[in-house]
């Protein structure tokens, strides 16, 4: 395994500890996340990590590229592959960014400021109400828990009083990672999140923090949004599942 991709492998880590549930070592290489929501249970499988080894009542897995086992012995267990993950980072030289001058970002400081931050998160990624409801509350509870961390910055974009996009930030000593980047629906495709998102790097860097990165899934529309801003894939990861 690559430095870079074990970097960025880490901050993505760390964003599921915090926000998702537990992270587990085990042994042979294989990281465990554990959630009380299963769509967010299952195994990484790093360079060691053998099928014999899985628990039991494992349903779904990550099989990181330096992992050895063919994609036949997963198959032959049950497994099927559903999506890929791009693991992308900023590059050095970037195309110019659209930019809003009459969108103000604004860091969440208080637990007012993160209600509004986890509403606006929460109806950019859910279109229905039904969907809303069902990951509002699970949203929010972990943005609460990471208020005060020191690591992560929250940020709102606000336009004409009203909040319309939001970004978090989870840093560490030599790495920005960029999550929760959503618009509602109305503001989409007008710059907000790039807005945003510069400002979140811009912090970054003045801590000396060198590394942007985020994930998505491959070949979608998304990745495709963050490669014409200049992030470039650095490397990807298949999941499966099985019943």
């Amino acid at each position: 395994m690559e430095q870079i991709e074990r970097i960025l492998l880490q901050n993505h880590l760390t964003f599921l500890a915090t926000h998702r549930g537990r992270v587990q070592y085990g042994s042979n290489d294989i990281i465990y996340i554990e959630s009380d929501r299963p769509e967010f249970t299952y195994e990484l499988l790093g360079q060691n990590s053998k099928i014999e080894e899985l628990k039991p009542e494992t349903k779904a897995i990550q099989q990181l590229p330096w992992n050895k086992m063919a994609t036949t012995q997963l198959l032959s267990s049950g497994f099927q592959p559903t999506i890929s993950l791009s693991y992308m980072m900023l590059g050095k030289n970037l195309p110019p960014w659209r930019e809003r001058n009459d969108l103000t970002v604004e860091k969440v400081d208080c637990a007012d400021r993160m209600d509004i931050f986890s509403y606006v998160q929460s109806k950019g990624f859910n279109e229905t109400q039904e969907s809303f409801d069902h990951w509002h509350p699970w949203l929010k509870a972990a943005n609460d828990r990471n208020l005060k961390n020191p690591t992560q910055n929250f940020y709102v974009g606000v336009l004409n009083g009203e909040p319309v996009g939001t970004v978090l930030s989870v840093c560490d000593d030599t790495t920005c990672g960029i999550y929760a980047v959503a618009t509602l629906s109305e503001h989409r495709k007008k710059g907000v999140s790039t807005t945003i998102m510069s400002q979140a790097i811009q912090d970054a860097r003045a801590r000396g923090l060198d590394i942007i990165t985020l994930q998505v899934r491959k070949d979608s529309y998304v990745e495709d949004f963050y490669r014409h801003l200049g992030f470039q894939r650095v490397f990807t990861s298949d999941m499966f599942k099985r019943n």
